[in-house]
């Protein structure tokens, strides 16, 4: 697909058996949650396009698994908002 030289259409698949590194999500900001805590559990690095979560509750979630599985997150903050 796209040239690409491996690809997926099951994420779960993906984060099992992979040897990637990180992910990058680029998902819609409701689904970023989810994804990213699937990643954060499976040891990958995150970099969430966008708004990170949808709520703060959310955001600290992450955070705190991050901390716990000790995994990098990297996250879009625009403080105009």
């Amino acid at each position: 697909m796209f040239g690409a030289r491996e690809y997926y259409t099951d994420y779960d698949y993906m984060l099992r058996k992979t040897d990637v590194d990180a992910v990058t999500i680029a998902t819609p900001i409701p689904l970023h949650f989810e994804q990213a805590a699937k990643a954060i559990e499976a040891g990958k690095h995150v970099h969430l396009n966008k708004t990170m979560t949808t709520t703060l509750e959310e955001a600290n979630k992450l955070i705190a698994l991050r901390d716990r599985v000790g995994v990098k997150v990297v996250a879009f903050f625009n403080s105009s908002s």
